[in-house]
């Protein structure tokens, strides 16, 4: 179903953090004495489907008690729990739990046909949640659709097995994670070192690996499901042993078979998410805690992003703590099992702000401009046709296909958007056909089943296809991932068709979004430079003004204000991100070029680079110092305009050898031969300001490597509030390599860092490195070889400092080597 695909359930993102948002701050002002119930806060899904699923609102952390809905389903399956203990002539006896049971789901039912009926009569086109699909979507195959009374029976399903499972996980969670401290020491390191204090974004939860492990072992150790049945369609034999007569049921107890020492080892019972980080190392079938195949949970990718984002908010506020701590694990069953009497309490960790990592959630995005999707491509431009074929089930490749044909009239094409199947025995030959597919165990979408056998019949003849294929999988199926799209692309390959650009298989489990970015910008710059209308994409043309403004002059000194690193702590092996001003020397080069003066304003409009605009003029020297490169080299086509706005013959000539492809990179890019340079060494070049801001690319952030250690006594003031830390660099200060007797080279970083004094406040903040292996070994005793080569010293000055503190801390130290290469 496309909803709970991976793309539907990214864009439920916002919904999801919304109702966490309000869990979080719920403990927070309930403060760190109050015992919370687990088994209670965790239904947050039952708020989360409600609003995901249904657009509705249950708002259960906003009332003193629970929504009826909730209540009525708690009761329900209470009752349906005893009653799978009676014996039928006790069930039939018990006249008043019958009417209550009955009065329960009435009301549920109520509700659920109340929703419907108001989404009816008042239809919102759009919103693309489940009742929707529900409501307007029909099965490809029969052409019909659900009726009312089917679609009641499953929005009760959704919101009963969808909330209660995830209540379940979260709460076995963190009791596994409170009775191995380390474990969750380890999880919020993780969480600090990619969100620190920042907002999370659905970008940031592929990066949780360690919390996404500590799910998954959750699952496999204190699974809210025990068991999964299977029937069996005819007689047949188990394992070489086992006679199974048709129609018989089969049933896996998960809980033995996520145990099974043969496969977890001798440590089976104990909770080691580590395991969980390899899991294409596991034998097939060894972790199902979400059942297999087509009756697998339809919900998984929903619960999976719901959890990681909860777990990661809790832990990037909370301190977290058992309200009894001599509490032992007790089960408890209703449809599923979960602990019974588990209380926590969460205190707000030291320095976190009270809205640290909620952003705005009023906030809206700005709408995007008609044209800032394409390519620049005249709307009365002639266009070129082709074809997109997408295989899809869970929608991701349907998303794509459809943006491509969203995109493809900026770049001159006219995109038609096919099923695979519907392109089976007539692939066009006249156009360029783009294929967007996944795979599902193995095999292909429902909607391209004939096209892949067709394919595999070895019959086509592709002759002058000209294709792409963008694959999607999940590599947690390691067996089959990939599959379809490979074999596709294989086939049409062998089969006489030719790649427009190199094939992309992308992972869900990533940011999938990221590579179709980069492939789909590949293959317009393929498709264009193919003679393509969108070779010849229109580029927009900033506006710039400067305004004249007589600024009185500045007497005096300046006041220079002490600032040090605030307690976002490092790591041995983390970087300090700075964010540099440009040299005075260079920023007053430009000034001279372009006859400006310092405090001139520039007010500049007309242009969807976001790093040039202000909502205010800004100053000249603000703007050169902060805003942009200034040692970037010209791009061919940038040369090319600098040349149409030279007047002497012999620049031209000059400017023309700069800009030939043989020599460009030797000539220009090795040698940095910046735009200013060049502007400088070509008088006659009568380049606008506009055009030459519009060259120009944002100030990068520099990084640097930490060469101190936070675990140093003397690191801290008194109070240990703050925390200083050492940047080891060279000042990058040499003669320039295109022009090395008349011009100097000037880092903009190292000589902003250079230009520093005592007092001066420097902007930047700690990043923690991408390698986790960059440490130490948690045990000291452990051997260590260090080998650094130039500016690789710094973080091994603060590895030795490190070593340094613990010896003066009393632990004993392994032998250590340290290696510097020039």
């Amino acid at each position: 179903m496309p909803v709970f695909g991976p793309m539907g359930v990214r864009k439920m993102f916002p919904e999801q953090l919304d109702i966490a948002s309000q869990l979080i701050l719920r403990w927070d002002r309930f403060g760190p004495t109050h015992p919370i119930d687990t088994g209670d806060e965790f239904t947050i899904s039952f708020d989360t489907i409600g609003i995901c699923a249904f657009n509705y609102r249950f708002n259960n952390f906003y009332a003193e008690h629970m929504h009826p809905f909730a209540t009525q389903m708690a009761a329900a399956l209470i009752e349906s729990g005893k009653r799978a203990n009676r014996t039928q002539m006790e069930t039939k006896l018990r006249i008043w739990s019958n009417k209550q049971l009955q009065d329960n789901i009435h009301e549920m039912h109520k509700l659920c046909d109340e929703l419907v009926a108001e989404r009816k009569a008042h239809p919102q086109p759009g919103v693309n949640d489940l009742l929707n699909t529900m409501l307007n979507v029909a099965d490809p195959v029969t052409g019909e659709k659900l009726d009312d009374e089917n679609i009641r029976y499953q929005m009760v399903t959704f919101l009963i097995a969808g909330h209660e499972t995830t209540s379940g996980t979260l709460s076995y969670l963190f009791y596994n994670l409170l009775k191995n401290p380390e474990k969750l020491h380890k999880a919020q390191q993780e969480v600090d070192s990619v969100l620190g204090d920042e907002p999370i974004t659905v970008k940031h939860l592929e990066k949780f690996k360690f919390i996404d492990a500590c799910i998954k072992e959750t699952l496999r150790l204190n699974g809210p499901i025990g068991q999964i049945s299977r029937k069996a369609k005819h007689d047949t034999v188990i394992g070489g042993r086992y006679q199974i007569p048709a129609d018989h049921a089969i049933v896996t107890n998960l809980r033995g078979l996520h145990s099974d020492p043969a496969v977890w080892g001798e440590d089976a019972a104990e909770f080691r998410p580590e395991r969980m980080l390899h899991m294409e190392d596991l034998p097939p079938d060894a972790w199902k805690p979400f059942g297999v195949g087509m009756r697998s949970c339809i919900g998984r990718a929903f619960a999976e992003q719901e959890m990681i984002l909860n777990v990661a908010l809790i832990l990037q506020r909370f301190q977290v703590e058992m309200a009894d701590p001599s509490y032992v694990l007790v089960n408890k069953s209703t449809l599923t099992i979960k602990p019974d009497g588990f209380l926590i309490k969460a205190r707000r960790r030291p320095g976190k702000a009270p809205m640290v990592g909620l952003a705005d959630l009023g906030a809206t995005a700005k709408p995007v401009p008609a044209d800032a999707a394409r390519g620049g491509v005249p709307a009365g431009a002639p266009r070129r046709k082709m074809t997109v074929l997408y295989g899809s089930n869970a929608g991701t490749c349907r998303a794509f296909a459809e943006e491509l044909q969203t995109g493809a009239p900026g770049f001159g094409f006219e995109a038609e958007v096919l099923t695979l199947d519907q392109a089976t025995e007539h692939v066009p030959r006249e156009r360029p056909v783009v294929v967007v597919t996944s795979s599902y165990e193995g095999r292909p979408p429902d909607n391209a089943a004939k096209f892949v056998a067709w394919l595999e019949s070895g019959a086509p003849e592709l002759a002058g296809v000209r294709y792409a294929v963008f694959g999607v999988g999940n590599s947690e199926w390691a067996a089959t991932y990939q599959r379809i799209p490979k074999l596709v692309d294989g086939c049409i390959a062998r089969s006489g068709g030719e790649r427009i650009v190199e094939s992309c298989w992308a992972d869900v489990k990533q940011d999938c979004t990221n590579d179709w970015e980069n492939w789909t910008e590949r293959l317009w710059q393929q498709l264009g430079a193919g003679g393509g209308a969108g070779a010849q994409a229109r580029v927009p043309e900033l506006k710039a003004e400067v305004i004249k403004h007589d600024m009185p002059a500045i007497l005096g000194g300046r006041e220079m204000s002490w600032a040090v690193v605030k307690s976002a702590r490092s790591l041995g092996g983390d970087y300090f991100v700075v964010l540099p001003s440009n040299p005075p020397q260079t920023v007053a080069r430009v000034l001279s070029r372009f006859g400006l003066h310092p405090d001139d304003l520039i007010s500049i409009s007309d242009t969807r680079k976001t790093f040039l605009q202000s909502k205010e003029p800004i100053s000249a020297q603000m703007f050169f110092s902060h805003r942009v490169e200034l040692n970037t080299p010209p791009t061919q086509r940038q040369l090319a305009t600098i040349i149409a706005a030279t007047e002497s013959a012999d620049e031209r000539q000059s400017l023309e050898s700069l800009a030939d492809p043989s020599t460009y990179r030797a000539n220009v890019l090795l040698p940095n031969y910046s735009t200013l340079d060049i502007l400088e060494d070509h008088p006659s070049t009568t380049l606008p300001l506009p055009t030459y801001l519009d060259t120009l690319k944002p100030l990068s952030p520099r990084q640097y490597s930490i060469s101190s250690s936070p675990l140093a006594p003397h690191r801290f003031d008194p109070a240990r509030t703050t925390h200083s830390l050492t940047l080891t660099y060279a000042v990058h200060t040499s003669p320039s390599r295109a022009a090395p007797s008349t011009r100097t080279f000037l880092g903009p970083a190292s000589t902003y860092l250079a230009s520093l004094r005592p007092g001066a406040r420097l902007h930047g903040h700690v990043r923690r490195t991408a390698a986790p292996s960059f440490r130490l070994p948690a045990d000291p005793t452990v051997p260590v070889v260090l080998v650094a080569a130039g500016s690789g010293i710094a973080p091994m000055r603060g590895f030795v400092e490190e070593r340094v503190a613990l010896a003066a801390a009393g632990r004993a130290l392994g032998p250590a080597l340290l290696r510097g290469v020039r």
